[in-house]
């Protein structure tokens, strides 16, 4: 009975839709480029970054990893926080 229960609260789980955190990142990083006033390319070259995964990385095509993050947001001089703000994470 109880893995009964686990399994359908796991299939109602996968039918959960979750939003995509990739676009809300995408948009805090261009807006807060675009409140620099760097261009994607400026911006790669102040992060050590090719300025096609800046632009993917806008675009919602390509997921950062942390390094990426950090060099984002040192290259913007902004927490990384500001790159994430929007996301909800676990309440508590």
């Amino acid at each position: 009975m109880r893995q009964l229960a686990l399994a359908r609260l796991a299939l109602e789980a996968k039918d959960a839709t979750v939003d995509d955190p990739l676009p809300i990142f995408g948009s805090n990083l261009r807006k807060a480029r675009l409140a620099r006033g760097l261009s994607q390319e400026r911006l790669a070259h102040l992060c050590g970054l090719n300025m096609t995964h800046v632009a993917r990385i806008e675009r919602s095509e390509r997921e950062p990893g942390v390094r990426t993050v950090a060099k984002l947001a040192r290259g913007l001089d902004v927490r990384a926080s500001v790159l994430f703000d929007g996301l909800e994470g676990r309440d508590s």
